[in-house]
């Protein structure tokens, strides 16, 4: 994923650690996944599904599964380190 958008992996990772991502980065990563963006702006915090339009439980588009050939070598060890240390 981030190979084909704009942003770095550290911003990734700061993402999982709970920081939300800006408007822009939002909408890119939906876009990625084939998604309606608003479902990012939703996962982002920005929108209610009420204010979106978006019937609950709905997706407006199926998402596209990341394959592990999109990844580059250093997210492979970085979640392969996050599993691995969560079962401990």
């Amino acid at each position: 994923m981030v190979k084909r958008c704009s942003f770095y992996h550290a911003r990734v990772s700061r993402w999982r650690e709970g920081v939300n991502a800006s408007v822009p980065h939002s909408k890119e990563v939906a876009e990625f996944f084939g998604m309606d963006v608003r479902e990012g702006l939703i996962a982002a915090g920005y929108l209610t599904r009420e204010e979106s339009g978006l019937a609950e439980g709905s997706q407006a588009a199926k998402p596209r599964r990341l394959h592990v050939a999109d990844l580059t070598d250093e997210e492979l060890v970085d979640e392969l380190a996050r599993r691995l240390a969560s079962r401990t």
